[in-house]
């Protein structure tokens, strides 16, 4: 099979995380195929898996339930090509309880070539099993987390939209829109803000004015537009997004975060467990995502990239 070119590449992994698209054996062996043999595409395929786990769950080590499904597409496309519905059924029943991770389960080869100095590689993978870099879903026991922000860069000259996240940054011209994803009916209150690099906070949602977190309801939905340029400057942007049962207020949450350098240079779950603690909010129910990126100056990134 003759590898895609780096482009086609890039739309294969676009096709993959697009739940709007179907996805068969042929498409997950050309992306696969393809992996093996690009380097950059890897580093690609890592970038737009982390933004996508990061845009569902809150976390870009943890496989989603999303990418599961598309293993299981996988498999059940190439090994049942005439099953009926029926049959599809019982088949992807059976997958999941046989604990199909075995199956599914896709590592790129390290290249021989490589510098013997360097450490032996840990198998992603149960003993055994090739060592490389794991692609696919560990199993299908894992479960998204009901809520997660995306942000999106707008192009103000006109262009496609691109995941932030995954572009690894946002043009200062361009405009930075706000989606949320939620399926926990229990989860009916959302709070959005960011940081910069010198502690200064920029507040999203709610507006200072309005004194408490937004309502908010199940499903996905597009927030609004932020017009970069206007209020922020180039250089880090910590992005948080609180999603709860009931509504924080805005002055405590001011008081927890304002002017402390500890969200902007803390990892990602040192953050996260510090305003879950200090806002008094359930660990188990209630959740905190944060996602980093970098305003860019001059032209910036641009879509697609």
């Amino acid at each position: 099979m003759e590898s895609p070119t780096p482009k086609k590449l890039a739309r294969l992994i676009e096709r993959y995380l697009d739940p709007q698209k179907k996805w068969n054996a042929k498409l997950d062996a050309q992306m696969r195929d393809a992996l093996r043999d690009s380097e950059s595409g890897r580093a690609t395929y890592r970038e737009r898996v982390a933004a996508h786990r990061l845009m569902v769950s809150g976390d870009a080590n943890e496989a989603s339930g999303f990418e599961s499904e598309r293993m299981l597409d996988a498999l059940l496309d190439g090994a049942t090509p005439v099953a009926s519905k029926d049959q599809r059924f019982w088949i992807r029943l059976g997958s999941i309880v046989a604990g199909a991770a075995a199956i599914f389960a896709v590592v790129i080869q390290s290249p021989s070539g490589l510098d013997s100095s360097n450490s032996t590689p840990q198998s992603n993978l149960a003993d055994g099993a090739p060592q490389g870099e794991y692609l696919g879903s560990r199993g299908v026991d894992r479960k998204e987390q009901p809520a997660g922000l995306g942000i999106s860069g707008v192009p103000v000259a006109g262009g496609l939209t691109y995941e932030i996240v995954a572009s690894q940054g946002v043009s200062q011209k361009d405009s930075m829109r706000l989606h949320y994803r939620n399926t926990n009916p229990e989860l009916t209150h959302l709070f959005v803000f960011a940081m910069q690099d010198r502690g200064d906070v920029r507040w999203y949602v709610p507006l200072p004015s309005e004194g408490k977190s937004a309502r908010i309801k199940v499903g996905k939905e597009a927030l609004f537009d932020i017009e970069l340029s206007d209020s922020h400057r180039p250089g880090a942007l910590r992005v948080f997004a609180i999603f709860s049962r009931q509504p924080l207020a805005f002055d405590k949450v001011k008081q927890t975060v304002e002017h402390d350098l500890g969200f902007m240079a803390s990892s990602l779950s040192t953050v996260k467990g510090k305003l879950t603690m200090d806002l008094g909010l359930d660990a188990q129910t209630e959740i905190v995502t944060v996602l980093d990126t970098v305003i860019l100056d001059g032209s910036g990134i641009q879509a697609g990239e």
